[in-house]
């Protein structure tokens, strides 16, 4: 017999805007347990000492390590590559974009973005990762 699994999936932020990060938690906090920080090397360090999300959003420009060297990192890892990455970016610039996607990242999302077409995005990844 299966059993009802009533836990939510744990999404990682990564992003330092304040304002953003404001937006975000709201959108997904009611459906995730959503655990933000502001820099790469933050949530490189929660990787490292145990967390699991199911999944990572993280905007490319943060400070100390930015959302392309952590991607890079976590697809060279055997231990995290499977993380499904969404990339949050002020840029919309497609050269930047095929150079995510080339990297590993699942999807590159341009900042203003639509909530509700995150949220499906964020749904239907967790859905087929899992």
């Amino acid at each position: 017999m299966s059993e009802l699994n009533t836990t939510k999936a744990t999404i990682l932020v990564v992003e330092d805007d304040s304002f953003s990060q404001a937006i975000l938690n709201m959108f997904l906090s009611s459906s995730y347990c959503t655990i933000i920080v502001e820099n790469g090397l933050e949530a490189l360090t929660l990787l490292q000492n145990g967390l699991q999300p199911q999944l990572i959003i993280s905007d490319l420009n943060t400070p100390k390590m930015n959302g392309h060297q952590l991607l890079e990192f976590l697809k060279a890892s055997s231990t995290y590559q499977a993380i499904p990455f969404v990339v949050l970016c002020g840029d919309d610039s497609e050269e930047l974009e095929i150079e995510c996607l080339k990297a590993g990242a699942a999807a590159f999302i341009v900042k203003p973005f639509n909530p509700m077409a995150l949220a499906l995005l964020i749904k239907n990844l967790l859905i087929s990762s899992s």
